[in-house]
C-alpha cells in the first residue's frame, strides 16, 4: 500500500477554516464495535456534554440523544474527533492546521487505512460535510488509495 504524498493531493491540509471529514458509510452496530475496538489502541478520551467519562456501549450512545457525545483520538499529535451523529455512518473529523507536515500526513493516512481495514468499509477523506466530494478514498479489499481531482 503506497501512501499518497501531500503533493499528490493539493489543498488537502490547507487551513481554510473548515475541517476534513472521513466517512465510512453504510455502517451497522457491528462496524461501530470494530471502530471502538480499534480506537482502544490509541490515546483517546470520551466526553458526554463536555465531561470526561468511560466510553459507554454503542447501543447506549445511540439510545441517548439528550446530550453531546465526543470521542477524541490522538494520532501523531493530531486530534481526530467522532461525534456519533448517526448509526449508519461513522464520521470522524480532522483539523487541517494540526497536520504540520509529512510525518503527520503519513500517520493520519495510515490510521485511516488501518481503520478502514478493521471496520471493513471504504474510507472517504473529504472537505467538511462533503461526503460526495472526496479528496481521497481507501479501498480495504485491495489495500489501495484513490486520488480524486
Amino acid at each position: 500500500m503506497s501512501l499518497p504524498s501531500v503533493a499528490d493531493v493539493p489543498g488537502l491540509w490547507s487551513p481554510d477554516g473548515s475541517l476534513r471529514d472521513v466517512y465510512f458509510v453504510g455502517t451497522s452496530p457491528a462496524h461501530w464495535e470494530k471502530f471502538v475496538w480499534f480506537i482502544q489502541s490509541y490515546r483517546h478520551k470520551y466526553t458526554y456534554d463536555g465531561r470526561i467519562t468511560p466510553l459507554p456501549s454503542i447501543e447506549s450512545i445511540f439510545a441517548n440523544r439528550e446530550g453531546s457525545h465526543l470521542l477524541s483520538v490522538v494520532v501523531c499529535g493530531v486530534t481526530i474527533n467522532c461525534h456519533f451523529f448517526i448509526p449508519e455512518e461513522i464520521e470522524i473529523d480532522i483539523e487541517p492546521r494540526e497536520v504540520k507536515g509529512r510525518k503527520e500526513h503519513d500517520a493520519i493516512l495510515k490510521f485511516i487505512a488501518s481503520l478502514s481495514q478493521t471496520v471493513g468499509k471504504p474510507a472517504l477523506l473529504t472537505p467538511e460535510n462533503c461526503v460526495d466530494i472526496p479528496f481521497l478514498s481507501f479501498e480495504p479489499e485491495n489495500h489501495a488509495w484513490v486520488i480524486y481531482d
